[in-house]
């Protein structure tokens, strides 16, 4: 799922929302309760419609990618244009058009081993600065290579890589991302014993001046070191942050076959927090994104005694999880099939 808001696409002609989220065909003063079943989504035709970036790596590039990379823009956050380029250049010559094959992946492997013989240069001569920039770009690198799902022993490799490299950056800020692995207290069943997360604090943070804090519940595809730019703006205006995954994605504990999973999962980080004495657990403020959107709407109401306030972005809410729009979703915004 895309984090913008497929839903703000243009309605058809006369159309008008209903309560459930579906266009009407009916003129507005004739929308009474209905007795048909609605057919039409806000998306209008373009709900039945395979988007043109779909056709192949060079359609992708040019009509979708090419043009958010160069603003660095979500998923190219950290990137530097020049480098996807090259990759991109790679495979449109090679006709590599299989966005989940080993080939897809392995291609950016060469320029993110580049980019680290020049960072390690810097790192060796003392630019610490330098070499920090390139290593996030190297992280953005293996973040598309690994986008949008963990899928393939390839894939996880890559993710594997694009943490362990994050992290020799985020440690080194003046406010470092840190990593750490809590235990699943309240975990049963299929859960995992141990939560990775991140969080990342302001300067002057102790158990005497907690940090008010945002609790971010990443999405289908963006995981725990793809919030450089969130985090860093959270740090300017004084607050914390704990980065925590969905059940069913990335390094999360939570059982995915079990519905209750996710509210044991924010037990166990909740109760961590509060442990930590470093957060202001009455200025707790939770800010899903995208699929995590609906783990924030969700959690606004299991755990509300424990927020100041939760906000989803781009939810996937209600009809999202209709078989009827999920044997479309395929055709719409992701990149690949």
């Amino acid at each position: 799922m895309d984090e913008k808001d497929i839903l703000a696409a243009a309605r058809p002609p006369n159309g008008n929302p209903g309560m459930n989220g579906v266009i009407s065909s009916r003129p507005k003063n004739d929308m009474g309760l209905f007795k048909e079943t609605p057919t039409r989504w806000t998306l209008g035709d373009e709900f039945a419609t395979r988007a043109k970036h779909h056709e192949s790596i060079k359609a992708l590039w040019e009509i979708k990618w090419k043009p958010i990379c160069k603003m660095g823009v979500y998923p190219f956050h950290d990137s530097k244009f020049e480098d996807f380029e090259r990759v991109f250049e790679y495979l449109i010559k090679h006709h590599i058009n299989d966005g989940y094959g080993e080939a897809y992946t392995e291609a950016f492997f060469p320029v993110c081993d580049d980019l680290l013989k020049e960072a390690a240069s810097y790192e060796a001569s003392g630019d610490s600065e330098k070499a920090s920039d390139i290593y996030i770009r190297v992280a953005c690198l293996y973040r598309i290579s690994r986008f949008p799902i963990l899928n393939s022993a390839v894939r996880r490799k890559a993710f594997e890589a694009q943490k362990e490299i994050y992290m020799k950056a985020a440690k080194t800020w003046a406010e470092p991302m840190h990593e750490v692995f809590i235990p699943h207290k309240a975990g049963s069943g299929a859960d995992g014993p141990t939560i990775p997360l991140y969080y990342r604090i302001p300067q002057g943070t102790t158990a005497e001046n907690p940090c008010p804090t945002i609790f971010l519940i990443t999405g289908l595809d963006g995981y725990r070191p793809d919030n450089t730019q969130r985090s860093s703006e959270f740090i300017k205006r004084g607050w914390g942050c704990v980065i925590v995954e969905i059940p069913g994605t990335a390094d999360s504990p939570a059982d995915p076959k079990d519905p209750q999973s996710p509210d044991r999962l924010w037990d166990s980080v909740l109760e961590w927090m509060a442990d930590k004495k470093i957060f202001s657990m009455p200025n707790i403020l939770v800010w899903g994104l995208s699929t995590g959107g609906y783990y924030a709407v969700r959690i606004a109401h299991t755990h509300r005694t424990w927020l100041k306030g939760s906000v989803a972005q781009g939810a996937g809410i209600h009809h999202c999880f209709d078989r009827s729009w999920l044997d479309k979703a395929d055709d719409h915004e992701y990149p690949f099939k």
